[in-house]
């Protein structure tokens, strides 16, 4: 009985590229006639990432759950009224998404800004140790902040008052 696999192999990456170990997929019949396409997609919050929205709009607007990369570059291109008016109404003060980098290891995150976040000095993640960062200035008083991000603790050097 033919399996549909009999054919020559199609191999999806260039020889030089392709691992030893890479399988080889084998089309024959009608699916040889069909090529395959790659289509990347990305989540919602991805997709507000990219758009300067947050997350709350974009749910709020009907952007699916996942969507491709292609319809963001087209909703960025030709916004609708609703994204057109979001971005007339900024004033530049306070971004939509700002990006945590640890400064140790340099994981990042990228997360909405919370109003009462002071000016940090540095951040770093829950799990390094406070000897990792340098010593603040002589003068000045270091206080930790929790629960920045996902995992970041915001170190704040300041003057005592």
């Amino acid at each position: 009985m033919p399996t549909g696999f009999d054919s020559p192999p199609v191999a999806f990456l260039p020889e030089s590229t392709r691992p030893a170990a890479a399988p080889v997929i084998r089309l024959s019949g009608r699916f040889q006639a069909h090529r395959l396409r790659l289509i990347e997609m990305i989540t919602r919050r991805e997709a507000a990432l990219r758009l300067d929205i947050p997350l709350e709009m974009a749910v709020r607007h009907g952007i699916p759950g996942r969507l491709s990369v292609e319809e963001v570059s087209e909703l960025n291109e030709n916004p609708p009224a609703w994204l057109a008016q979001s971005r007339a109404n900024r004033t530049g003060k306070k971004p939509v998404w700002v990006q945590l980098t640890c400064d140790i290891c340099g994981f990042t995150e990228s997360v909405r800004p919370k109003k009462w976040w002071p000016e940090f000095a540095y951040l770093s993640c829950e799990h390094h140790g406070s000897d990792e960062l340098p010593e603040p200035q002589p003068g000045r008083v270091r206080t930790e902040v929790d629960g920045i991000g996902s995992r970041f603790i915001g170190v704040v050097d300041e003057l005592p008052s």
